[in-house]
């Protein structure tokens, strides 16, 4: 795929959470904006899981705070 990791994680989160895609950066996380809340963070999961065919245990889950720290997460998955 052409797409950069940074490129298709932003495409995951803004998809999982209804939201355009320029309203996602590295900072955005659970909280900010208000559609990541709980419901948003496991569909943020899921997509990401499907995208990757990866499986997060609980605590990567909980590591991903921000969009910057699912793209590192997901590059030492790698």
């Amino acid at each position: 795929m052409s797409d950069s990791l940074d490129e298709r994680v932003r495409a995951i989160v803004a998809d999982s959470l209804n939201l355009p895609m320029n309203a996602i950066t590295d900072a955005t996380g659970p909280g900010n904006p208000a559609a990541w809340d709980s419901l948003g963070h496991l569909n943020v999961v899921i997509g990401l899981e499907q995208e990757f065919g990866v499986s997060f245990d609980p605590d990567d889950v909980e590591a991903m705070t921000t969009v910057d720290a699912i793209i590192e997460l997901l590059r030492v998955r790698a």
